[in-house]
Order: structure tokens, then sequence, then C-alpha cells
């Protein structure tokens, strides 16, 4: 699978902002090409608000955290979120940025995977606090593992797919990330 096809396969939800987040790893480090395909990819998103980080998690794993900015922004102040956060000692007093740079921090240096990741990806936070303290059952597990809610989060889980596939289509017929960003519309996800 080529460094593009990886990028679309994990990311579409987030790179077509009907997911505020998506992560995913490759081993090693992140080749010269695959960086200069990102920074080009980013000024080319800049307009849309969607973003390409590179981040380097110890020596062997280099993480790609895809967001669009305003779902992303909207998840994290809202008052729920920003309290949870707050809980877990991310600086949501000093903003948005902030708490990016200190989930990214996390990501990069941190020997375990922080579970507060799981909201920021878009999961429900009752999902994110079930899975952290597993008071209760687990209901279901598919793209993350639901506590609370399996009707709509499989809805979710089935829209995410839907749009990786759709995206995954239109990069076999030419497209390039950038445009299959803009152009894909969550109208092609009312089709379904």
């Amino acid at each position: 699978m080529t460094f593009d096809e990886t990028v679309v396969r994990l990311s579409a939800p987030a790179l077509c902002g009907i997911k505020p987040a998506c992560l995913f790893s490759l081993k090693g480090q992140a080749s010269p090409a695959q960086v200069r395909k990102v920074q080009l990819w980013n000024r080319a998103l800049q307009a849309t608000g969607r973003r390409i980080v590179i981040i380097r998690r110890l020596e062997a794993l280099v993480l790609f955290f895809v967001y669009d900015d305003a779902a992303l922004r909207a998840l994290v102040l809202n008052s729920g979120s920003s309290d949870y956060l707050c809980g877990k000692g991310y600086p949501t007093h000093k903003g948005f940025c902030a708490v990016l740079a200190e989930l990214f921090g996390r990501l990069a240096h941190s020997g375990l995977f922080p579970h507060e990741v799981g909201l920021f990806l878009g999961y429900p936070l009752a999902d994110v606090i079930g899975f952290e303290t597993r008071h209760t059952p687990c209901q279901y597990t598919g793209s993350w593992m639901v506590y609370r809610n399996v009707a709509a989060a499989c809805q979710k889980m089935r829209m995410y797919r839907e749009c990786s596939r759709r995206c995954c289509k239109l990069l076999d017929m030419g497209m390039d990330v950038p445009d299959i960003s803009k152009n894909y519309t969550t109208t092609l996800m009312e089709a379904c």
C-alpha cells in the first residue's frame, strides 16, 4: 500500500470533515518524501482547516494525527470535554492550541498511550470514560469500545467506513489527498 493509500484509508473521515481527528502509526521514521508530501498537503489544505501532523513516538514509531480544526476545536472547547481534559491535566484555560500541544507532547513522550486520545478522535465522552474506568461492561466493539448508545456509535462507524471506502475510490480514480478532502462532502454520505 502506498503512503497516499494509507493516509486515505486510515484518516478519510477527518480529511473530509466528518470526524474531528484520526490517528494512525507507521513503524520507523517518516521518510523525507513523506514529510515533503505532508508539507505540500498541509499547504493545499490550509483553506479547509484540515491538517496532518507528524509526531515521532519514541524511536520505532511515527504517528500521523489528521484533524479538522473547526470540528476538533468545537469538541475540545465544549464544557463536558473541557472539564474532562482539565481533570486530566490539560491546560484548557490557555485555549485550544495549548490543549493540542499538550496532547502532541503526551503522544510523543509518554510510554503509555493516553486514554483521553479517544475524546480527540471523536469518541463519545461516555465511551472514553467507560474504557478508562471499566466500571460498566463494554456493549460493543468496533472502531472503538462502546459503553453507551450502541446504535448511534454503530451508525457513526458505518459512516466513517463508507467515507473511507469512497475516498479510496476517489484516490484510485486519480484524485490526490487534498482534492479528496476539498471535494468530498457529506451529501455523498447521505446517499448511503
